[in-house]
């Protein structure tokens, strides 16, 4: 990172950075992929053509943290796909709506086949 990220970059106004800054003011940041390897910010998760990857199972993410993981769920969630497992742990997102096929009882036996039986 740059010697100057912090008086350069946007802090939200409680953050510690935000704090010590030299000014009041919160300062935004334009940064130019051009400056970084690959042009793409360290530690994402991008395929061979720099476009970010959204993973089934967060578990085979190359690059797991707070933000990858956020922005993979945030991607299955408007995409419709209410579960994302992380290893053997199944992550549940609520979908705010109510889907009518979702729980059918032929569905139930797909993903307990599937998921459970098979994925041992």
């Amino acid at each position: 990172l740059p010697s100057d990220w912090k008086e350069n970059t946007y802090h939200p106004p409680r953050s510690t950075l935000a704090k010590s800054s030299y000014t009041n003011e919160s300062l935004m940041r334009t940064v130019n992929l051009k400056d970084y390897p690959d042009f793409h910010l360290p530690f994402q998760n991008v395929d061979s053509n720099g476009i970010l990857e959204e993973k089934e199972d967060i578990g085979k993410m190359k690059y797991v943290h707070e933000a990858s993981v956020l922005y993979n769920l945030r991607e299955r969630h408007k995409k419709g796909f209410l579960y994302t497992r992380v290893g053997e742990i199944l992550v549940a997102m609520n979908p705010y709506e109510w889907f009518m096929d979702l729980y059918t009882k032929e569905q139930k036996m797909f993903y307990a086949k599937t998921l459970l039986w098979k994925g041992r």
